[in-house]
């Protein structure tokens, strides 16, 4: 639905060509025609086209090109896990370390003890080895 409103603001705007506005279409009618086969059909028709929308290639992607920007970190102690969270991937190290030092879940694992080391392993994990 966002993409045809925004196709119909651009056209009511006179910010795309013909030949852009028909190829929107195109896109458009083939993204549906799995979802709404007979009226991505009958559109298709009137587009001018002789063969069905159904024979057309599926859309591609490359997932090189799609980039997350978050990720998540496993929290262990000791080895075991205890915690996962959902962080921007340009969180720094210092970031981590307060969310992991404060978190209660962490916490209960940790108090009273002394830490001996932190393995960080950017963006997947970072482990807490305690005594």
């Amino acid at each position: 639905m966002e993409y045809t409103n925004y196709l119909s603001k651009l056209k009511t705007d006179c910010k795309v060509t013909k030949s852009e506005w028909t190829d929107s279409l195109k896109r458009l009618l083939i993204h549906l025609s799995p979802i709404c086969p007979h009226i991505s059909e009958e559109l298709w028709q009137k587009l001018g086209h002789k063969n069905s929308i159904h024979l057309q290639l599926n859309p591609t992607y490359e997932e090189s090109l799609i980039e997350k920007s978050s990720f998540i970190l496993i929290v262990q102690v000791n080895g075991k896990l205890r915690d996962q969270v959902e962080l921007e991937k340009n969180i720094s190290l210092e970031q981590i370390k307060k969310y992991v030092y404060d978190s209660e879940k962490i916490k209960k694992h940790i108090d009273n003890k002394e830490i001996i080391k932190e393995i960080y392993i950017e963006n997947k994990l970072i482990n807490l080895v305690v005594r």
